[in-house]
């Protein structure tokens, strides 16, 4: 067993660094630069085995830089950083890997929910993926799978590779003699990160510098001053983040010093980092904050004596609070302080509110969900579609477009926005999109046993790292509430770093009932996952949705043509809509008769020194082929035959050659594109006969 699982190991990472170097690679990035570097920290770690305690720090203190979307190249490097880091906790581990031994409750159940999510991809159209793979080959595949967006069903595909990609390193870490080392200096480097970014965010709302060049400039609808995003794509995102890390700040309050001066130094950071979450304007956070500080304050009383037995009298509990007032005194005269500051120096003229009158309309409407509300109803509705076993991991995109196409549907006749929104915007109404009830009460039983892990080893032993982990905990699924946690994958890490802690901590304690529930819990679990993969495979690409709508298959396309090896569909204004080719493409007329016009374009750089050719192939037999020396859009013509026997005709589209605008400095595209196919248009019907022509 040990040579399997180290094998699936070494290939499963393996192959993601070479999959994921050629899509930096397609950024244009530097990757033999990259490499040169992953080896020289490879090199370190493995005749240092100590230096691994300075990678960790490093890469706890750098998440801010990828608050990004998965699909940006932001999120690529960040994927790309924990995959060389599973590689060197594979390199650092202890001994040999034994799959059932020192594997608690908590790794068994978060890796069913993982066994659950993949096999959930089976109710989406899976097949696309071997059709794509097939026409692409691997390599174009890779770079359009770790760069898909919520709307292509590969998007999920790329979402499942990042939940077993997380829970390998923290399954990886636990097999190292320090892993608890390792944890707190990974945490330690998450607290910083807090400050730091909160302080390079403040930085750039002052005006002392621009952080523009490396993020997007965010802008509020109501034409509100710009938020503080700090280093993130959204000041939404920033303020996520903050307030799940700030009690990681507790780290910096677990020595042995007196509690008047670690409440004082304590007060000081709450302060400054409360200050920036209330200048993003974010609602939710600001309601997140205030439970993160007051629960701070109150671990910190209990903890003081760093001793068991510490009595907790309410005098205490007065004191405790008593102080944690003075902090939120102390908040609000600094961020009162920095309004002023910004009302006289900051802003934009044009701007049509205020930065204090936007936060005061922000506070006014507090208790409003505005948007959300009708999102959430929505997301009510495409739940109901199959509420037990979900739709398919990461899935609600794909989903919700399809279920807009079919007017039947209770999605369409209930909806209430406009927008294709790409997730729900609320955790726990992703869990159940994504796995349905199943999947939300596996999770529900990891948080909570999670949380009980956290909860009695601080109390048993004082531990305020434990409660500081715990309130990490709570403030993740609190803040869960407003928004999908899956869709940040920086924020998406801290979860499962605060699972990996609590699978060493479940080793330390020794609470009977606790490990009776954890036993019982993770049978119930495994159950559960092992019908749901019945569920799926019984239900493959939705079929059940698609003969309750009495559709022919379930899908956003259900016309006569269908494309494979295509990028989704663009509008070109007056021109119609053309799909880009790859290297290869397919277009399959499931009811063919008589001629077709189709406009072929092809702009790629330097056509005249290296043209592209294009080969139209018709059920196997080789019809047309015409060469692009300059950039430019012709119109062709094809005579399809019917057919007797009901059979669909394919034409098959070959390029010679494909090209990167990223990588040809055109623009920011970073897709390996072949040549643009417009929409076929039957001009002419024929009869049955056996004739195939072309101009």
């Amino acid at each position: 067993m040990h040579y399997v699982l180290s094998s699936a190991i070494v290939a499963f990472l393996g192959l993601n660094i070479a999959l994921r170097s050629y899509v930096l690679h397609c950024y244009d990035v530097p990757v033999f630069v990259v490499l040169c570097l992953a080896g020289v920290v490879t090199s370190l770690v493995w005749r240092f085995p100590g230096f691994l305690k300075v990678v960790c720090f490093v890469f706890g203190l750098s998440i801010p830089l990828f608050g990004f979307q998965s699909y940006t190249l932001q999120n690529q490097i960040f994927e790309y950083c924990i995959v060389v880091l599973a590689g060197l906790f594979w390199l650092s581990r202890s001994g040999r890997l034994k799959l059932l031994q020192g594997t608690g409750p908590v790794e068994w159940i978060l890796a069913s929910y993982i066994v659950l999510a993949f096999f959930s991809l089976l109710l989406l159209p899976y097949t696309q993926f071997v059709e794509i793979l097939s026409l692409w080959e691997i390599l174009d595949f890779s770079n359009l799978l770790f760069t898909a967006t919520p709307e292509n069903p590969l998007y999920s595909l790329a979402a499942v590779n990042r939940l077993f990609l997380f829970f390998l390193c923290i399954f990886l870490i636990k097999q190292i003699v320090f892993a608890e080392i390792l944890y707190n200096r990974l945490f330690t480097g998450v607290a910083l990160s807090v400050l730091a970014a909160c302080l390079l965010g403040l930085g750039n709302q002052f005006g002392l510098y621009s952080l523009e060049w490396y993020r997007p400039q965010f802008v509020d609808l109501l034409g509100a001053e710009q938020r503080l995003q700090s280093v993130f794509a959204n000041p939404g995102w920033f303020a996520e983040y903050v307030v799940i890390g700030c009690p990681l700040l507790l780290f910096f309050g677990a020595g042995k010093g007196g509690l008047k001066s670690r409440f004082f130094l304590l007060s000081i950071l709450f302060a400054f980092v409360g200050s920036s979450v209330l200048l993003t304007g974010s609602r939710a956070s600001w309601i997140v904050f205030v439970f993160v500080a007051l629960c701070c304050s109150f671990w910190l009383l209990l903890t003081a004596s760093g001793r068991e037995g510490y009595p907790i009298t309410w005098a205490n509990f007065r004191r405790a609070y008593l102080r944690v007032g003075l902090v939120g005194v102390s908040v609000c005269l600094i961020v009162a302080s920095l309004l002023l500051f910004v009302e006289k120096k900051g802003g934009d003229q044009h701007e049509s509110l205020s930065r204090t009158e936007y936060l005061l309309e922000r506070i006014r409407t507090l208790a409003t969900p505005g948007e959300r509300a009708k999102l959430w109803q929505e997301s009510i509705l495409l739940v109901a579609e199959s509420p037990v076993y979900g739709m398919g991991y990461e899935g609600y995109r794909w989903h919700q477009e399809v279920l807009d196409t079919i007017p039947d549907s209770q999605f369409s006749i209930g909806r209430q926005t406009t927008n294709n929104w790409d997730t729900s915007h609320n955790f726990y109404l992703q869990l159940l999109a994504s796995n349905g009830i199943a999947g939300l009460l596996i999770w529900s039983f990891l948080a909570v046993y999670v949380g009980l892990l956290f909860f009695l080893a601080g109390i048993l032993k004082r531990n305020i790292k434990s409660f500081a982990l715990l309130t990490a905990l709570f403030a993740f699924h609190l803040y869960g509430l407003a928004q999908s946690m899956q869709y940040i994958a920086s924020i998406w890490l801290l979860f499962f770093l605060l699972i990996g802690y609590a699978s060493l901590t479940e080793r330390r304690l020794d609470v009977p009932w606790l490990k009776w529930t954890g036993r019982v819990g993770t049978v119930a679990v495994v159950v559960a996952v092992l019908i749901g993969i019945l569920v799926y495979n019984g239900n493959r690409k939705s079929h059940l949705l698609a003969e309750r709508y009495d559709l022919s298959h379930y899908g956003s396309n259900r016309t006569d043509i269908q494309y494979k090896g295509f990028y989704p569909r663009e509008n070109w204004g007056s021109d119609g809509f053309f799909r880009w080719t790859g290297k290869a493409a397919e277009i399959q007329f499931l009811q063919p008769s008589g001629t077709i016009q189709i406009d072929f374009a092809c702009y790629a750089p330097r056509l005249e020194h290296t043209p592209i050719t294009l080969s139209v192939i018709l059920d196997g037999l080789l019809v047309d082929q015409y060469v692009f020396l300059k950039g430019e859009k012709v119109t062709r013509k094809y005579i399809l035959p019917a057919q007797n026997d009901g059979s669909s005709v394919t034409m098959q589209l070959l390029v010679s050659r494909t090209w990167n605008p990223k990588r040809e400095k055109i623009n920011s595209d970073t897709r390996n594109l072949g040549i643009a196919v417009g929409e076929p248009a039957f001009i002419q019907a024929l009869p049955a006969i056996p004739l195939l022509l072309f101009r």
